[in-house]
């Protein structure tokens, strides 16, 4: 078995640093390489899956490089506790409560069931510092999922 890894290309800027792409080439030869190649990339994506599960410490948030049409990673803090957020806690009750029922399975299954797109979209508005983005980060961080937001 052999082994590579090789930048590719130039350095490019991605709002929040440099980076640049990197390729792996692994080349086997013999008998059985096609299933050494297999169970040796279902082990990396395993371990990938194990790395990157939802862990109860971090709340993990990418930023959308329109540049180059990819989720970039940009870091990862502590999750914020919703009774941080200052907001009357029946209005965080009912979003929180809304929320919960949409990510529920069967709410998935009635969305295909009618052929209707399942996706969901609020919208958060008022004057800078109001509390916008830290009700976002208290929703990630209650329902351990990844804040992912984009600038355009």
């Amino acid at each position: 078995m052999a082994v590579s890894n090789e930048k590719k290309g130039d350095v490019v800027g991605t709002g929040c640093g440099a980076a640049y792409y990197v390729q792996l080439y692994v080349v086997v030869s013999g008998k059985g390489r096609e299933t050494f190649i297999k169970s040796l990339l279902d082990h990396i994506l395993l371990e990938h899956d194990k790395a990157s599960a939802s862990d109860d410490t971090v709340t993990r948030i990418y930023q959308f490089n329109v540049k180059q049409s990819y989720w970039d990673c940009t870091g990862a803090d502590a999750p914020r506790p919703m009774n941080t957020v200052v907001l009357d806690d029946k209005y965080k009750t009912k979003l929180l409560t809304d929320v919960k029922d949409f990510l529920a399975k069967d709410t998935a299954s009635f969305y295909k069931k009618h052929g209707v797109p399942y996706r969901r979209g609020y919208l958060f508005y008022g004057p800078p510092g109001t509390g916008k983005t830290s009700m976002v980060r208290a929703l990630a961080g209650v329902l351990k999922k990844k804040l992912m937001y984009s600038t355009f």
